[in-house]
C-alpha cells in the first residue's frame, strides 16, 4: 500500500522520455523536411551545442551525487525525504531539468536543426508542468521549509 508521500505524486511520464520523444520528433522533421539552423559560423555553433551538452551532463551528475549523499531518491516515483540547497540546487531548485533541457538545445545545436527550437518550447512546457505537480508534492511534505526554500532558490535558475 502507497503511504501518502507517494499517493500524492500519482501517474507521471518520467521526464526524460520527454526529451526522447521530441528528439525523435526533431530528427524525423528535419530528415523529412531540412530546416538548417546555421549556415554561417557552423563550427562556432558546433561548439556551443558540445558545450551545452557537457553542461547539461556535468549538472546532472552533480546533481545526482549530492541527491545520493543526502540518500533522498532520484526517482520522483519514490517519496523525497530531505530539501537540498547545496551543490546545483544552490541556485536552481530543479537541476536534472535543467539538465534535460540544456541537453536537449545541446543536440538541436550540434544537428544544425531549426525544429528543434519550437520543440524545445514544447519541452519546457511539458516540465514546467512536471515541476508545478512537484512543487505542490513538496509543500505538501516540507510545508513552511519548502516555501523558504521557494523563496531562496529560483525554479529553474
Amino acid at each position: 500500500m502507497k503511504n501518502e508521500k507517494q499517493s500524492m505524486l500519482g501517474r507521471v511520464v518520467p521526464p526524460p522520455l520527454f526529451v526522447a520523444a521530441l528528439l525523435l520528433i526533431g530528427f524525423g522533421l528535419q530528415w523529412h523536411s531540412p530546416v538548417l539552423l546555421q549556415n554561417n559560423h557552423r563550427a562556432y555553433w558546433l561548439i556551443v551545442g558540445i558545450i551545452l551538452i557537457i553542461f547539461a551532463g556535468i549538472l546532472a551528475f552533480c546533481a545526482r551525487r549530492i541527491m545520493r549523499t543526502q540518500k533522498t531518491p532520484i526517482s520522483f516515483r519514490k517519496p523525497t525525504v530531505v530539501i537540498i540547497s547545496e551543490g546545483p540546487f544552490g541556485f536552481t531548485r530543479n537541476p536534472l531539468y535543467l539538465s534535460l533541457v540544456l541537453l536537449y538545445a545541446g543536440i538541436g545545436i550540434v544537428a544544425n536543426s531549426l525544429w528543434f527550437a519550437p520543440l524545445l518550447v514544447i519541452l519546457i512546457f511539458l516540465l514546467h508542468r512536471v515541476i508545478l505537480r512537484e512543487e505542490k508534492y513538496l509543500e505538501h511534505v516540507f510545508g513552511n521549509e519548502y516555501i523558504i526554500y521557494k523563496k531562496i532558490i529560483r525554479r529553474w535558475f
